[in-house]
């Protein structure tokens, strides 16, 4: 099952100013209904900017994208956070929304985008990098088309930052990320190999071996 409904993707200049631009644009010159889904809806956002002639971002997500970006600004100031180097680079930020996201749709949005862009080869650090996969909600069964979309809007903008889907599916890290979503097989077996570690540990067992078994393509390496 998927959807026709084409998702909402804005790249505005990640700064005060920028933000302040893009929410007086909205207010005055676009729909009700494209309001809501920007600024009552649940939104991703990728802040991201060049150091030394690759990216760093930050990928999240928000039920009020204005009050989180500008906590975002007001962290800037301390000058040991990463959201300081949105002062000193020419940074950029991605706003995404679409009309069926929820809270769990755009936790699962957030770690696919995160599990894409840690293969990039021109992306050198994700500052958030951390997966929060979710389980059943609906709709569910459309946010693979809906991410699809999303992938596909960025990439026409950079296609630097957002190379094709094929070209990330294909490296070696994407393979072996921690971020894919497991299913409820591999889920039940990765419980197994944690107990047993655990068992080990407590009863100081040395030299125990696990041996995982599967055809190509189950998820071993994951």
């Amino acid at each position: 099952m998927g959807t026709d409904i084409k998702p909402i993707v804005k790249k505005i200049d990640d700064n005060v100013q920028g933000l302040k631009s893009f929410h007086e644009s909205l207010v005055q010159n676009a729909s009700e209904k494209e309001q809501d889904i920007l600024l009552q809806f649940p939104t991703v956002y990728i802040h991201n900017w060049k150091n030394t002639g690759d990216y760093e971002v930050y990928i999240g997500e928000s039920n009020n994208i204005i009050q989180r970006t500008k906590q975002h600004y007001d962290a800037g100031i301390d000058e040991s956070k990463w959201q300081h180097q949105l002062f000193l680079q020419d940074a950029s930020l991605y706003i995404i929304g679409h009309e069926h996201f929820n809270k769990s749709m755009t936790l699962d949005i957030e770690n696919r985008l995160m599990l894409y862009m840690m293969s990039v080869e021109r992306v050198r650090k994700i500052h958030n990098l951390r997966g929060n996969p979710q389980s059943r909600y609906y709709p569910d069964s459309e946010m693979d088309d809906i991410f699809q979309m999303i992938w596909k809007k960025l990439r026409k903008d950079n296609k630097e930052l957002f190379p094709s889907e094929s070209a990330i599916k294909d490296s070696a890290v994407f393979k072996a990320s921690p971020l894919h979503k497991l299913t409820e097989e591999q889920e039940a077996v990765k419980l197994k190999i944690i107990q047993r570690v655990f068992e080990a540990l407590q009863t100081g067992k040395r030299g125990q071996l696990i041996f995982i078994e599967g055809e190509a393509g189950t998820g071993k390496t994951v």
